[in-house]
């Protein structure tokens, strides 16, 4: 069974956001932070090495904690999550009576991915409102998680459905889900950075983290269709710059939204320009 490491130390409110993506992406596991006072927050990482901590700067002695301390916990105290005006997250065993709308059912172990992260409700409100701008007929849904997304492009009537994840867990999680909302969709483990599609799709959905778009993004662009959209998150609003220059440089546009500290990204060609 995997170990997993944590580690909480004190830093100024105004840098909680940039240490949290640097950590992120030099491998841990999650960022949190708890404002302790106006001066002061707590920020607390998680990964699976011990020595990592010390490999990126930190000098607070981690400490192991059991999986069921932390894992999949988010859901315990919040069974309804509402993702997007008439979409609710309902966690398994939950009474739906009350509920109008969509609704999408998880295992309540579910945490990334239960639609209370800003990042998945970007991409969520995106989604919809591309099916009602032109027909969709297929969508990948790249680092799916627990299919949330893929889930509620099945409510909206897109028949083609595909979804990768370069965890393990996370492609279980996404086809106990896909059951759990009898839902059909082709789940498969795959990388971005080497899994290649065997077709393109009108809608590509990537919410990764920053560093992982910008390493990929010449190759998700090859997956969508000529008039297809790209939709993109996972990035803090420190890193929108970064991006679009990102976009703009391979020739296409983009719409951005913003949540909290976190954006969105929907990607079109530029006028008279195609997708490859």
């Amino acid at each position: 069974m995997t170990r997993i490491y944590s580690a909480t130390f004190q830093i100024p409110p105004t840098q909680a956001d940039a240490l949290g993506d640097y950590y992120i992406g030099r491998g841990a596991l999650s960022s949190t932070s708890s404002q302790v006072d106006s001066d002061t927050t707590e920020l607390t990482i998680l990964a699976t090495r011990k020595s990592w901590f010390k490999s990126v700067g930190i000098s607070t002695d981690p400490t192991e904690v059991r999986p069921s301390d932390w894992k999949y916990t988010s859901h315990n105290d919040r069974p309804t999550v509402t993702l997007i005006p008439g979409v609710t997250i309902v966690a398994e065993g939950t009474s739906t009576n009350t509920l109008t709308g969509i609704q999408i059912i998880l295992d309540p172990k579910d945490a990334f991915g239960d639609g209370h992260h800003p990042t998945t409700q970007l991409c969520a409100s995106y989604l919809r409102e591309l099916t009602t701008r032109a027909p969709i007929t297929s969508l990948l849904d790249v680092g799916c998680g627990t299919g949330v997304l893929s889930i509620l492009a099945h409510h909206l009537n897109i028949p083609t459905i595909h979804a990768i994840d370069i965890e393990t867990q996370s492609v279980r999680k996404t086809k106990k889900n896909a059951r759990l909302n009898h839902c059909n969709l082709t789940v498969k483990q795959g990388d971005v950075l080497t899994w290649s599609p065997t077709i393109q799709y009108d809608i590509v959905i990537a919410n990764l983290l920053t560093t992982v778009i910008e390493q990929s993004f010449s190759r998700l662009i090859t997956w969508v269709t000529p008039n297809g959209f790209i939709i993109l998150s996972g990035i803090s609003t420190r890193w929108r710059p970064t991006i679009l220059t990102l976009i703009q440089d391979h020739g296409y546009q983009a719409e951005v939204s913003q949540k909290d500290d976190w954006c969105g990204f929907l990607i079109t060609r530029t006028t008279g320009r195609k997708f490859p």
